[in-house]
């Protein structure tokens, strides 16, 4: 359906491009041995880029500008188009389309607002030229809600939220069936690489390492996928 599309059009505008890393606090109730060979296998040492076009990539270098550059023009686009739905829609179809993809962009600076804050505690792997483009998100996020609250008159926060006093609840992967399955899936074949190795440290891939992050933390089903 058109109307469906519309939202998920701004929704994907908003959170594409988005740059994060797999925090640590995601495995805090693994076994020690599981912890350990996650960060023998590299899991931590991983950053990802969600591209504009949905694809997922390892960020490489730190070379990152040409896919960030443009994510405060595609957020500039998501207020146009709002206009025009204001204009183009009736009244109940825009207010729907407006409160949810409000909710969206709350959601998306606490999670641009947390990854910032918690470098260097859930991950070593960003590098300080990375931080900036952590920061660029957020700070872009941020004043895309104030454009947001000005064009379309939307009351002011009673209070605005000290993000550094929240819980931010990440889901635990050990107390989920099919992750917990996808992660003795994934330990069981860095295991047998590890062994064809013939005893030297192995690291993952960064195909590898896109792989495993589809399968547990975007719950892509590689068994569906035809290529």
């Amino acid at each position: 359906m058109a109307f469906n599309n519309d939202l998920d059009d701004l929704i994907n505008g908003l959170y594409r491009p988005s740059i994060f890393y797999v925090p640590k606090i995601v495995m805090k109730d693994a076994s020690e041995k599981s912890k350990q060979e996650l960060i023998d296998i590299g899991f931590f040492d991983t950053s990802c880029i969600l591209k504009a076009d949905g694809s997922l990539e390892s960020i490489k270098n730190g070379f990152i500008e040409i896919q960030m550059i443009g994510k405060t023009n595609k957020l500039d686009n998501n207020v146009f188009q709002l206009l025009k739905f204001r204009d183009q829609l009736a009244t109940d179809s825009f207010l729907f389309i407006k409160r949810e993809y409000m909710r969206h962009v709350s959601a998306i600076e606490v999670v641009y607002t947390w990854l910032l804050d918690n470098i260097g505690v859930e991950t070593d792997c960003v590098t300080e030229q990375q931080r900036t483009w952590f920061e660029y998100q957020k700070n872009a996020v941020a004043q895309h809600d104030e454009k947001l609250r000005t064009k379309f008159s939307l009351a002011e926060r009673v209070k605005r939220m000290d993000f550094s006093k929240m819980n931010i609840r990440v889901p635990n992967l050990f107390k989920n069936k099919r992750y917990g399955e996808l992660f003795t899936e994934s330990l069981e074949d860095h295991k047998r690489i590890k062994k064809q190795t013939k005893g030297k440290r192995y690291k993952l891939t960064d195909s590898e390492a896109d792989k495993y992050l589809l399968k547990t933390v975007f719950n892509v089903d590689f068994s569906k996928i035809v290529d």
